[in-house]
């Protein structure tokens, strides 16, 4: 499930506010002290595939530090006063979130990485800001619900999986392959990349939507893909399933470029090396190889290090989250409460992290877009050549790679940015 929602989150970050509600805490600063701003995370560190999603408190902690070093926010330092493990259960997430809120007492839940982010509605109701991993359909529940691209996930949209036809313009592929799990969301996802490549231009030429989650056999499939004539296969898959497939291409003899939306992760190269060889993918921020033009990235490398943090798409996100933060309390003031550090950040029009990321524009970015006003979706794209992420076809001076979502076709010269 996190896998779909994850390929869809960073692709649509832009979209407009379908709250008409009112926040139910709009003088609360519980968790404030005159020393302290106290806030608590939920991530899934135990999971029944073995995902761990707790290195995004990394991130927050490093952020928070690097603050705290210059004196915090408004003489108080930032703590993470509590973390809590949902174990990949929506019961559990419920439960963690009703203990931030009513019993750690914090100020804001950061960060937020888990598949299943069941606690989404009871926080927005609260009114409490919460920041964290956007591969969830719960972020726009309200707009005290902040994820690291926006708050909003579009699986209908052709343009939010047009990042398969658009790596596929760049290096002339025409043919497609698609495989994914027989799982709902893994099948969705297939769905969409499909609807992208029949509106942008291509071929699905084979598709397999069936597979069961650890499978140990993809012959089949392989043979099925070299008979197709495909030029490129893409996956809706874990690196784990994907990586099967590259290995039984491999074996097979069938020279063929490969795409997966779930791949710019280093321990997952470090697993599978020869399987990655050649694999494209994409970033929804700066790569980390090509920091030059983001203050932003940057710092985060810099206080990674010094923290001992581990640098990643995660501990990335629990950065931006701190970031967002922060900046929602500076810009209410030094009498900030809940409701006016959330009005603060959706007065936002370009939140980039200091340039790690393309821009949200947080005044629409919880719900689908007006009419015709849909921003660009931009994205960095990356390859493996000698075991280590490349980043191509973007520059670190334009990083990004971007699609107008009201064009009826890819470009032939893409906006870069």
């Amino acid at each position: 499930m996190a896998m779909a929602l994850a390929i869809a989150a960073t692709i649509l970050a832009a979209c407009g506010n379908a709250w008409s509600g009112e926040l139910s805490r709009s003088n609360a600063r519980p968790g404030v002290t005159a020393t302290e701003i106290r806030v608590g995370g939920i991530m899934s560190k135990t999971s029944p595939v073995g995902d761990n999603y707790g290195t995004s408190v990394d991130g927050t902690k490093a952020y928070f530090e690097m603050v705290n070093s210059e004196g915090g926010v408004f003489g108080r330092e930032l703590v993470v006063a509590a973390e809590y493990d949902d174990f990949t259960q929506a019961s559990k997430n419920v439960q963690a979130a009703r203990s931030l809120v009513e019993e750690d007492k914090v100020f804001a839940v950061l960060p937020v990485a888990t598949p299943l982010f069941a606690s989404g509605p009871y926080l927005a109701q609260q009114g409490v800001p919460t920041f964290g991993w956007n591969i969830n359909p719960e972020w726009s529940a309200g707009p005290s619900l902040f994820g690291n691209t926006g708050s909003y996930i579009c699986f209908t949209c052709a343009e939010t999986f047009a990042y398969l036809p658009m790596v596929g313009k760049q290096l002339g592929i025409h043919k497609y392959a698609l495989l994914a799990y027989s799982a709902a969301q893994s099948k969705q996802c297939l769905e969409g990349q499909k609807a992208a490549i029949n509106k942008y231009g291509g071929e699905v030429v084979f598709e397999d939507g069936a597979l069961g989650f650890g499978f140990t056999d993809a012959s089949a499939d392989v043979a099925r893909i070299k008979e197709s004539g495909a030029q490129m296969m893409a996956t809706c898959m874990d690196g784990d399933g994907s990586a099967r497939i590259s290995r039984g291409l491999h074996q097979a003899g069938v020279d063929i470029e490969q795409y997966w939306p779930i791949g710019y992760d280093q321990s997952l190269l470090d697993k599978f090396p020869a399987e990655m060889e050649g694999i494209y993918m994409q970033s929804a921020a700066v790569p980390f190889e090509i920091p030059q033009s983001s203050p932003g990235m940057q710092k985060y490398l810099e206080w990674m290090e010094k923290t001992g943090g581990q640098v990643g798409e995660l501990s990335l996100v629990g950065w931006i989250s701190a970031a967002l933060l922060v900046r929602g309390i500076q810009d209410a003031g030094e009498d900030f409460t809940q409701a006016t550090v959330v009005e603060a950040i959706n007065k936002i029009t370009d939140w980039t992290a200091d340039k790690i990321g393309p821009g949200i524009n947080w005044t629409i970015a919880h719900g689908p877009p007006p009419p015709g006003q849909a921003p660009l979706a931009c994205l960095s794209y990356l390859t493996v050549k000698d075991q280590k992420f490349e980043p191509v076809f973007v520059t670190p001076e334009q990083p990004f790679l971007c699609l107008d979502p009201n064009a009826a076709a890819l470009s032939d010269t893409p906006i870069r940015k």
